[in-house]
């Protein structure tokens, strides 16, 4: 069975070995996965509540919380910032931040209507 080196980059070349080769999971190193994004909501499963958002940036912290939450694994997006970009992710993420400051001013001011 063929592996990637531990140590090797996940290229569009790697990518396509790893497809041939069948293989499921991949371990990589939290430094390689930093900077990356969460591919999907991490949810708990005994109250429902998502703990963790799709598009949330994985850092150092994030993996302290998956370690209290006990998470063993999840996805990220497929964003290589040479043939894919973070752009619908960001405007997205631009779009909640702009809509949840206009809420708060809504709130703060005292009009609730909308």
């Amino acid at each position: 069975m063929w592996l990637p080196r531990p140590d090797a980059k996940y290229t569009p070349r790697v990518a396509r070995q790893v497809e041939e080769a069948k293989v499921k999971d991949i371990l990589v190193s939290n430094e390689e996965l930093c900077g990356q994004y969460l591919g999907e909501d991490l949810i708990n499963e005994e109250t429902g509540e998502v703990m963790f958002e799709a598009g949330d940036e994985i850092t150092e912290e994030l993996f302290e919380a998956f370690a209290e939450a006990k998470i063993k694994g999840f996805t990220t997006l497929a964003i290589d910032n040479i043939n894919v970009g973070p752009y619908i992710r960001n405007t997205l993420a631009g779009r909640q931040e702009s809509f949840t400051r206009r809420s708060a001013d809504r709130h703060l001011s005292g009009d609730a209507s909308g």
